[in-house]
């Protein structure tokens, strides 16, 4: 039985949801000394670089972020 473009369309959007709610929790205790609105500003950032790579990664039936590009994104938000 094949899936239809409905299903795998909210597949991926819970994939992309998963994989930024981490990315967000991992990035705010990696932030935790700085003042709370740069902590906002550095996550929605790095969000939707996450959000574009997602998109992308899930269109192609890749599993959410690996490690590596989690590790590189948490660098760039601490970066930022």
């Amino acid at each position: 039985m094949t899936s239809s473009p409905r299903s795998h369309n909210a597949a991926t959007a819970e994939l992309v949801l998963a994989g930024l709610l981490d990315l967000s929790d991992a990035l705010r205790k990696e932030l935790v000394a700085l003042p709370p609105r740069v902590v906002r500003r550095k996550i929605r950032d790095t969000s939707e670089e996450a959000r574009l790579l997602l998109g992308a990664q899930a269109s192609a039936g890749e599993q959410g972020l690996t490690k590596d590009v989690k590790q590189r994104l948490i660098q760039d938000g601490r970066n930022r």
